[in-house]
């Protein structure tokens, strides 16, 4: 399955997803962390879908194909209540799949569950979010433990900004301490979120995670850095990534939601790519730049960086395609392990 969990205040609900897709192929369970499975549903209404990715698509694409795009929210939404009074779930275990749904057909951002085998319902908020998918019951933990507290120390002005430090936390430990554990319970790759207003659903502006390692007797920081941005509308992830010298691993690659774009073919020409890439370039370097850690025990709630001037603390060098790093950042990075040599009480 995966991890899905969704997040509202009175008046914005966003959807945070992993990117682990898991089949069975031969007997033989593969995964990959290269699935995007969240994304505009219809008019008014975003999704979040874990469980069967084939029979999950099969009914998105049911409903996609009965709406019209010159229907209201309202419409929309009692239109789709007719369509799964009527639909066959195929209620078999193997079939299952479940999905979060934000829509703002009352006017304001309201949260649902649909599982294909329980059906559609309304979910009471205790900790003002929800989740679905083989990952819950561990990240749900960890939500609530490590990064709901912190967060709850933030402005409320913040608020439509803190899905970036939740998906950073989750890919903190997605991409380091907890790589091998998540992966065994089919959870991986980076965090990104989708978000609903009461006027307009929305993907997340572009962001970059930086890991940070430190060799502190040398005096050296390793630094394992990601963007990550939507393109082509909502249809797809980009992501970059950048890792230490001695890893030689640089790379990108671009994944489609084959639920928001059913006629994406099978193979991607060279021009579409060409375009996407120029789509990625075009776009702000990041909105948001978050640091975390890839050990545990100096894992804490990290320094970041907002940014809508261009003054990033990460620049793309030309020449050698690797990341110009601004003094900014190597301030932060120092001070964050300043900070933890001090708490160790070392020298």
């Amino acid at each position: 399955m995966t991890y899905i969990a969704a997040f509202k205040n009175p008046s914005f609900t966003c959807i945070i997803s992993d990117m682990r897709v898991t089949k069975f192929e031969e007997n033989q369970k593969l995964g990959s962390n290269t699935s995007l499975k969240t994304g505009t549903f219809f008019n008014g209404c975003i999704f979040g879908l874990c469980g069967n990715i084939e029979r999950g698509k099969e009914f998105i694409l049911t409903v996609k194909a009965a709406l019209t795009k010159t229907m209201s929210p309202s419409e929309s939404w009692s239109k789709f209540n007719q369509i799964i009074s009527c639909y066959n779930f195929h209620n078999d275990k193997d079939d299952h799949f479940q999905m979060i749904l934000s829509t703002r057909a009352s006017g304001t951002p309201e949260l649902f569950k649909l599982d294909s085998i329980q059906g559609l319902t309304t979910y009471g908020f205790d900790n003002g979010w929800i989740s679905v998918g083989s990952g819950k019951q561990f990240l749900d933990k960890f939500i609530s433990e490590q990064c709901i507290p912190e967060i709850e120390k933030f402005p409320d002005k913040m608020f439509e900004n803190y899905p970036f430090f939740l998906c950073l936390k989750l890919t903190e430990l997605s991409e380091s301490f907890g790589h091998d554990y998540l992966e065994k319970l089919d959870v991986g790759g980076l965090f990104h979120f989708i978000y609903q207003t009461d006027k307009l659903e929305a993907t997340q502006k572009p962001a970059l995670f930086v890991l940070s390692a430190a060799n502190l007797r040398e005096k050296t920081i390793y630094l394992w850095i990601y963007r990550i941005c939507r393109v082509y509308n909502d249809r797809g992830l980009f992501v970059d990534k950048w890792t230490p010298p001695s890893e030689s691993g640089n790379r990108r690659f671009m994944s489609f939601n084959s639920f928001t774009w059913p006629e994406m073919p099978q193979f991607l020409d060279e021009s579409f790519k060409n375009k996407i890439i120029e789509e990625v370039e075009a776009q702000p370097f990041y909105y948001f730049c978050g640091f975390g850690f890839t050990n545990p025990t100096e894992s804490k709630m990290p320094a970041f960086h907002f940014t809508t001037k261009g003054d990033y603390l990460f620049r793309k060098n030309i020449v050698s395609k690797d990341l110009e790093i601004d003094p900014r950042a190597k301030e932060i990075l120092a001070q964050n392990y300043e900070k933890i040599i001090e708490s160790r009480g070392e020298k």
